[in-house]
């Protein structure tokens, strides 16, 4: 108790600054909040890694009396945020290690997640990707269709016969039937991907046993790969998936 009793008299002072982080920290949230109801898409730069040397505001991970007796310490608690500095990292973890300005001993290595600048409160950084992998951008996939044709395709004949048939009938750019009982569609038009689906997929609606309905000749089901038509259409056009 004595223990838990020094460091929170020595780390009074601390508080306040804390306090002030908390406040700041709501104040962005709030604001991040109101673009996503106004449909404003933001998009923010990654936080740049905190210096050795530099001052921070970090969260302590030990014990205090924060008033009813030696406790935990939680990261939403303003009160088990103290001033520290860095003296190293971060590591491929993301761990920096730091200097309590208090002199408080342990809990020194803190993840970047529970460390804000002393200045502008600012959050810091993790560790920084090498060149190559910073400029490596996701492929772009086609809208991509898989659907599985009814049992009959286990014979080839019946199963060539489907295929060929759906690939006039869709015209797909990209055909994959490799599979006994699938075959997949890819579409570099989402508009003629989100047609295909939709014609498709009004016909197997009409289905109420699916594992006896014959709605459509050829397919069983139909499944899109990633967003679907409408909302991969909305992405190209808008930047957001709008629901």
């Amino acid at each position: 108790a004595d223990v838990g009793a020094t460091i929170t008299a020595t780390r009074a002072s601390a508080r306040e600054s804390a306090h002030r982080f908390c406040m700041l920290s709501f104040a962005v949230l709030r604001r991040k909040l109101i673009l996503v109801v106004l449909g404003i898409h933001c998009v923010e730069a990654a936080a740049s890694v905190c210096a050795v040397g530099e001052g921070v505001v970090a969260y302590f991970a030990g014990e205090l009396d924060l008033g009813v007796g030696i406790e935990p310490c939680l990261p939403t608690k303003p009160e088990c945020w103290f001033p520290a500095t860095i003296t190293d990292g971060p590591d491929r973890y993301d761990i920096y290690s730091l200097r309590w300005y208090d002199g408080v001993e342990g809990f020194n290595d803190v993840h970047a997640s529970g460390l804000r600048r002393s200045l502008t409160e600012e959050a810091c950084g993790e560790q920084r990707l090498d060149e190559a992998q910073s400029q490596w951008v996701a492929p772009e996939i086609p809208c991509t269709l898989l659907m599985q044709l009814h049992w009959e395709a286990s014979e080839d004949t019946w199963r060539e016969h489907a295929v060929t048939t759906l690939r006039d009938e869709l015209q797909p750019d990209t055909v994959i039937a490799d599979f006994d009982w699938h075959v997949i569609f890819r579409f570099d038009s989402v508009d003629r991907c989100g047609q295909a689906y939709d014609a498709i997929k009004t016909l197997l609606d009409m289905c109420e046993d699916a594992e006896r309905c014959y709605t459509h000749p050829y397919i069983r089901t139909v499944l899109h790969v990633g967003l679907e038509p409408q909302m991969r259409l909305n992405v190209e056009e808008t930047g957001r998936a709008e629901l």
